[in-house]
């Protein structure tokens, strides 16, 4: 048998093996859907679940290209949303309750932070250590912080309207420069860096006063749902995938956010995903997972401190039925 023919044995045993697997040698792959998710916040290794089935090729495998598209301090990704530039959406609850309470058809898939990180960080010189020391000050907040706060006030018996809500700047620099007394951060983010550039700072956390509220939801329209479900549950199986791996080895998995922005710091990184761990993977339940008390909760918050005409039920704000799929529960 000359070279030729033994290429010509060799091609046909690969049709048949390829044949076997369910392969062929003549088809391309099929096309990947592309999707497009709006991310809560500039990059970094806050989305490391997403970040990892995107370099780890879990979205492909599900026939998926997923775009991720940064927010910033000054808008919300939620109205990018609803404006229809993606296909998925991070956002946070208020958001969300409120979108739902205009008419918006738009559902909750599953919850990134199951405790929320929001902090609040003031001068180690103003003696500002808890909630009832907010009266009478200024506190900067970005778009998303502000329900937390009235939330925590509220439960602290402190009146909202003794307090001077303002816009506060990215970073630091709110507090730092004394522009405000007291500002909104991210136990992830802000109170971090903050550690890392040796400043100490009093830390005030929401969750230590009883607010049990989530963060970084996964959203999609009612109509998605309806009309490509498997869709819905595909992107959301490899994004909790994604978590499940990423979680597992904190320090290397940071990194990822790097592929996304180059600028970051590799340490802080780091230091974003460890600290997230706990708040994401409780311990508690699966990754992602929600449940009716906070919702209720939320709902009831936002209602109230937002004066919504509407209170949406709270059965039309989060639908566990794909997390369920995922775990084979029922």
């Amino acid at each position: 048998m000359n070279y030729r023919q033994q290429v010509d044995v060799l091609f046909c045993i690969g049709v048949v093996l390829a044949t076997v697997l369910g392969a062929s040698c003549k088809k391309s792959q099929p096309e990947l859907r592309e999707l497009t998710l709006g991310l809560s916040w500039v990059h970094q290794a806050q989305f490391a679940g997403p970040y990892y089935a995107d370099q780890n090729g879990l979205y492909k495998q599900e026939g998926l290209r997923v775009k991720f598209v940064p927010a910033s301090i000054d808008h919300d990704p939620l109205d990018r949303f609803l404006a229809g530039e993606y296909d998925f959406v991070i956002a946070q609850p208020d958001g969300l309750i409120k979108a739902r309470s205009q008419g918006q058809k738009v559902t909750a898939i599953a919850a990134t932070y199951r405790i929320h990180p929001e902090e609040f960080l003031a001068r180690v010189e103003s003696g500002i250590k808890t909630p009832e020391d907010f009266r009478g000050k200024k506190v900067g907040v970005s778009y998303s912080e502000k329900l937390i706060l009235k939330a925590m006030l509220r439960r602290a018996g402190v009146d909202p309207s003794a307090v001077e809500v303002v816009s506060r700047a990215q970073g630091l620099e709110s507090v730092l420069s004394g522009a405000v007394d007291v500002q909104a951060g991210w136990v992830t983010n802000e109170g971090l860096a903050a550690e890392q550039r040796g400043i100490e700072l009093n830390r005030i956390i929401p969750y230590d006063h009883g607010v049990t509220f989530y963060a970084d939801l996964y959203a999609v329209r009612d109509s998605l749902i309806a009309n490509e479900p498997e869709l819905v549950e595909k992107f959301l199986r490899a994004t909790v995938r994604g978590w499940a791996v990423a979680l597992q080895a904190p320090d290397q998995n940071s990194r990822l956010a790097l592929h996304y922005d180059p600028t970051l710091d590799a340490a802080h990184q780091a230091r974003i995903l460890r600290a997230s761990a706990p708040l994401i993977h409780t311990g508690v339940d699966q990754i992602g997972w929600m449940d009716s008390a906070p919702w209720k909760e939320m709902v009831e918050t936002v209602t109230t401190e937002e004066n919504l005409s509407v209170r949406p039920p709270i059965q039309d704000m989060f639908t566990m039925r794909f997390l369920k799929q995922i775990h084979n529960q029922r």
